[in-house]
């Protein structure tokens, strides 16, 4: 399931990057512009998110196609979360570490 504006929003701030409220753009540090807002894929999600994470495991399983499977690892706690789209699963994964708990992500 694809995630609201709002709770993108909240996720890219998470992650340390802020938006400027004049122009939309995002960055990282007040130099550095990134663009209009970070694509919820693959590449961006290793770049912002999972670097803020204590680990993390992306996993398939045989017996139930086209999903995976994704496990975040933070103070100790774990945070699961699966999709058809590998980085949807460590999105709402990872969702659930801002959320502070592991019940299904309000979506």
């Amino acid at each position: 399931m694809k995630p609201t504006e709002e709770q993108v929003r909240r996720f890219w701030e998470w992650c340390g990057l802020k938006q400027n409220r004049y122009t939309g753009d995002w960055y990282s540090s007040p130099d550095t512009k990134v663009f209009p807002r970070p694509v919820l894929d693959l590449n961006n999600l290793f770049k912002y998110a999972v670097p803020k994470v204590d680990g993390y495991k992306l996993a398939t399983n045989p017996e139930i196609p086209d999903t995976v499977y994704a496990e975040i690892r933070m103070c100790n706690r774990y945070f699961t979360d699966r999709d058809t789209e590998p980085a949807l699963a460590l999105f709402w994964a990872i969702y659930k570490v801002i959320d502070g708990n592991n019940t299904p992500a309000e979506r």
